[in-house]
């Protein structure tokens, strides 16, 4: 990034910069050519006594037409805490690229990579989204390797889910023990389908055919309910069965595939559009949403029937700008990240962390004591284009119950 030193947006980035080797293990900086509004941590593939190798899943947007969209594998080397030095850590130039960063496969995607999701049942194979109607599923083995080059024909996917009739573009979730993938689109309609099927079509009859000679799977069921586009979608982490969304309607949706294909609850959680679910791995019962109206709110499904207008449990106010993404730490019951487009500079928006349990637990008489130590020692929020950084504003409003 350029730095003016009259610019206090860089100052800020600056100051963070100088402080990485103190709060992070290891930093890993690797600049792309063009943006992306996708990426996901895969497995890990080994594991030495100084670092992991992970892959991870990029998906590259080419901007101006001289490149195509790409969906690219890369194999990244994670060190191990305390492995990595201070100068190794902060000496970096953020137009360089990592050489503890090696692209591993590139395809050429038919579109912008919206969304991808990988399919834990099936260890080669990923979900992705874009703006049609149809899902697209990758074989990462079967797939050829692709040059990105301008003018390269798109790759064709290994297997095409059909069952949206309009762009399904952002929502997307595969389920963490059945081969199950769900979609949302802007139809208002839910999909879902099973990748067990296809292999189960190949056996008996042939299977519909699609565009580039692949195949298209048809749904296990199509949920109704919402009456705007639907925005997320999450399993719950300990149940195949159940699932929950949100959306455009301002609503948060239960589902049970067993009862059918309505909505078991139906609550308002915001006044506004919901962009963000994510569901506890911990405590089933505790879900985040985020919304347009700048707050994470955190819900208690114990204490959530049908109604127009739901009180969450908590609702953290610390965004200037609509919430895009909301998610629970996976190994903390009791922090979460949100992130959202509000950053005052130039670029994308700011990334917050939350730690909550300070303010839940604890005696009443150290509650100023907790509070001041919260703000002392509060974490940074970076922004998404890591151009920017601010710190957080910590703000925490316990809702009371009605009367």
């Amino acid at each position: 990034m350029s730095s003016n030193n009259n610019n206090p947006i860089d100052k800020r980035y600056l100051v963070w910069r100088s402080v990485i080797a103190s709060i992070y293990d290891s930093f890993t900086n690797h600049n792309l050519v063009w943006p992306t509004l996708s990426c996901r941590q895969g497995r890990p593939k080994f594991t030495d006594e100084e670092s992991t190798k992970i892959c991870v899943l990029i998906g590259s947007l080419g901007t101006d037409g001289s490149a195509p969209n790409t969906l690219i594998a890369t194999d990244c080397s994670v060190f191990k805490t305390l492995a990595a030095s201070s100068s190794q850590i902060t000496e970096f130039d953020e137009e360089n690229r990592s050489p503890y960063v090696k692209r591993h496969k590139a395809i050429i995607h038919p579109g912008e990579v919206n969304k991808i999701r990988e399919v834990p049942q099936k260890a080669n194979m990923v979900v992705t989204k874009t703006d049609i109607p149809e899902v697209l599923v990758w074989d990462f083995d079967a797939q050829p390797a692709r040059h990105v080059i301008p003018g390269a024909t798109d790759s064709r996917p290994d297997l095409v889910l059909v069952g949206h009739i309009d762009r399904a573009e952002f929502a997307l979730v595969t389920c963490p023990t059945e081969p199950y993938v769900i979609s949302g689109g802007r139809d208002t309609s839910i999909v879902l389908w099973n990748l067990n099927d296809e292999a189960k079509l190949a056996k008996h009859r042939p299977r519909q055919k699609f565009a580039g000679n692949k195949y298209a799977v048809s749904p296990r069921g199509i949920f109704v309910g919402h009456t705007n586009t639907v925005e997320d979608i999450q399993f719950c982490p300990h149940s195949s069965n159940e699932f929950c969304s949100v959306g455009d309607d301002h609503k948060l949706l239960f589902w049970d595939i067993r009862v059918g294909v309505r909505p078991v609850i139906k609550v308002q959680a915001h006044k506004t559009h919901v962009h963000s679910v994510s569901w506890n791995s911990f405590d089933i019962n505790l879900l985040l949403t985020g919304s347009i109206d700048k707050a994470v709110q955190m819900f208690d499904r114990r204490y959530i029937h049908n109604t127009n207008g739901q009180i969450p449990v908590l609702r953290f106010m610390g965004h200037d700008g609509p919430v895009n993404n909301v998610q629970w730490h996976p190994n903390d019951p009791w922090t979460i990240v949100s992130a959202s487009n509000d950053s005052k500079g130039p670029g994308g928006g700011t990334l917050q962390v939350w730690r909550m349990m300070d303010l839940i637990y604890g005696e009443e008489e150290d509650e100023e004591e907790r509070v001041d130590e919260l703000h002392r020692r509060r974490p940074c929020t970076i922004d998404h284009d890591a151009e920017t950084i601010r710190d957080m504003s910590l703000s925490l409003e316990f809702v009371p119950e009605e009367e």
